[in-house]
């Protein structure tokens, strides 16, 4: 896999005689240029000498006689700066062109991974704090072979000043570690590479070798490009044996301009990659993938839009602040909100609702469900279509089977719906709670779906709890669940309620912090709900 001989990284050493393996800087896979099918095939780029270089040339030998050996060297050390730079063919379709084949971008399992790092060895366990908690791995935190930390990356997304970040969120997530995971640790660090929040932070906690260890797209090369940036770091190269390689200083200056592959399409990293960061090495091992069945969303969502989901540049922070919202009420025929068919957003008749969206693309409001696939459909068979730009989806995802229906239970006020490799959305209702029917959400097969409580609000209300009891109360609820999974119920279910009650129970057999709900009638306890004698009735999370 990707071995590394960890006593040989500790001290960079210069191997004579050695036969060096040029790396993909992108994906960084050993380059080759005999097999135009295999791994690792490359075009080497052309030299292109132009009548007027061979002059100069042949002026510098006239004038500097005495130092045509510095010459050669110079040559070769513009060489050595070439070869940085180079890239395979599958990376160069990908990055450049946006053509890829989904075969030659495999997943990662959690298992192969640890091979990849020493026992012992730091671990980053990097998730998106635009997910959380989706992606937060308990069996990773707790692996006893190996120093794991937690690090929230994409901060910005979820939080509207640095200030939050600094005076509130250390406490929260030690608090949430302790509570909600069972977890006594302070090793979390959140932080936002685009902004550059607490890169110092960063940086500090950083060992002698660490292992970046997160899922695709979590934002693990976005975070080595902005501490190389900061901190003038490079990328190393690695000797057949697993040897670090010292580089030449002229060399070095060259590869900080050689940044880490950064790209919306997942598993574009699949070899270890090395990157000194002044007296440190950190390593951008492969995303790995959970669900190694799970379908690829290349395979539901159409390119473009993928590409625009995932480009974290494209995010709007100050839409974090200004909250603009539409308006959707709910209607018998079962009016929605979607954003390309990425997901569908319908609520309970005779409801008025907000939706403030986070996600980059372009949203549409439509009768009902089938409407709307309807129109998806006829826009995959005309690309000149006039609602062309609405449609996000692929026409193999334009139908009902090819979705799954998310039933949210009961709130009132404010959610946020968190969908897996995609982004949030805040939905609101507007009014006092009554009970109507539940709010669904219908997401494409293979896109995992949570609700929390808005984050930013309830670390900002908690962490005030705390600090003005000074410590006695906790910086993270305690009190209820606030974040929760949803229920998959099939379409011809009509019971949602007494379905709802069955699923929950099974969920938390034997568990902690739950609502405890026994034998109740279903409709007691929304009524209990109603008159605040219970906190989130059904919300449930099991990491």
């Amino acid at each position: 896999m990707w071995m590394v001989r960890p006593s040989c990284l500790l001290v960079a050493r210069r191997i004579a005689g050695y036969s060096r393996c040029l790396s993909c800087n992108a994906c960084g896979v050993d380059l080759q240029k005999q097999d135009p099918t295999g791994k690792g095939y490359y075009i080497q780029p052309s030299k292109h000498e132009t009548n007027f270089q061979k002059e100069i040339e042949a002026v510098k030998y006239m004038l500097f006689s005495q130092d045509i050996q510095v010459l050669k060297d110079a040559g070769k050390t513009q060489s050595q700066k070439e070869e940085h730079s180079l890239i395979c063919k599958r990376c160069n379709d990908a990055l450049h062109h946006n053509k890829y084949d989904l075969r030659d971008f495999p997943r990662t399992s959690i298992p192969q991974l640890y091979e990849s790092i020493p026992l012992g060895g730091k671990l980053l366990h990097v998730v998106p704090f635009s997910e959380f908690p989706l992606g937060l791995s308990k069996k990773v935190l707790t692996d006893r072979k190996h120093d794991a930390s937690l690090l929230l990356t994409k901060s910005d997304q979820v939080l509207s000043s640095k200030g939050t970040l600094s005076k509130y969120v250390p406490q929260f997530l030690q608090d949430f570690m302790k509570y909600q995971m069972g977890l006594t640790t302070n090793k979390t660090i959140a932080m936002s590479s685009l902004r550059n929040w607490n890169i110092e932070l960063l940086n500090a906690s950083l060992r002698k070798m660490t292992f970046l260890f997160g899922c695709a797209n979590a934002g693990k090369s976005t975070l080595i490009n902005t501490l190389s940036k900061k901190y003038t770091g490079h990328k190393v190269n690695f000797h057949k044996q697993g040897n670090l390689l010292a580089i030449d200083e002229d060399v070095k200056n060259s590869t900080k301009s050689q940044m880490a592959g950064v790209s919306h399409i997942p598993n574009m990293t699949r070899a270890l990659q090395g990157y000194q960061i002044q007296d440190k090495v950190i390593f951008d091992l492969p995303g790995y993938t959970e669900d190694m069945d799970a379908a690829y969303l290349e395979q539901i969502v159409r390119k473009d839009w993928i590409k625009r989901v995932r480009d974290t540049a494209l995010f709007k922070h100050e839409r974090l602040k200004k909250k603009n919202y539409v308006t959707l009420k709910g209607t018998e025929q079962g009016s929605c909100y979607t954003l390309g068919g990425l997901f569908f957003i319908v609520p309970p008749k005779g409801t008025i609702n907000q939706i403030v969206n986070y996600i980059p693309g372009e949203y549409s409001i439509y009768r009902n469900i089938d409407k709307a696939l309807e129109v998806f459909k006829n826009c995959n068979a005309n690309s000149n279509h006039a609602l062309d730009k609405y449609c996000g989806i692929l026409s193999s995802t334009c139908t009902k089977e090819a979705y799954i229906r998310h039933i949210i239970p009961p709130f009132r006020g404010s959610i946020e719906i968190v969908f897996k490799d995609i982004g949030y959305v805040l939905l609101r209702t507007t009014g006092k709670f009554d009970f109507m029917g539940f709010h669904e959400v219908w997401a494409p097969r293979g896109i995992k779906v949570i609700i929390r409580e808005p984050l930013e609000k309830t670390i900002r209300a908690s962490s005030e709890l705390y600090i003005q009891s000074k410590g006695v109360q906790p910086a993270c609820p305690t009190d209820r669940m606030f974040f929760s999974s949803t229920y998959e119920i099939p379409f011809g279910e009509t019971d949602i309620l007494s379905k709802m009650k069955e699923m929950y129970l099974e969920r938390t057999r034997g568990k902690k912090n739950c609502v405890e709900i026994g034998n109740e009638d279903p409709f007691i306890i929304i009524e209990r709900y109603k008159a605040n004698t219970l906190t989130n009735p059904f919300w449930y999370y099991n990491f």
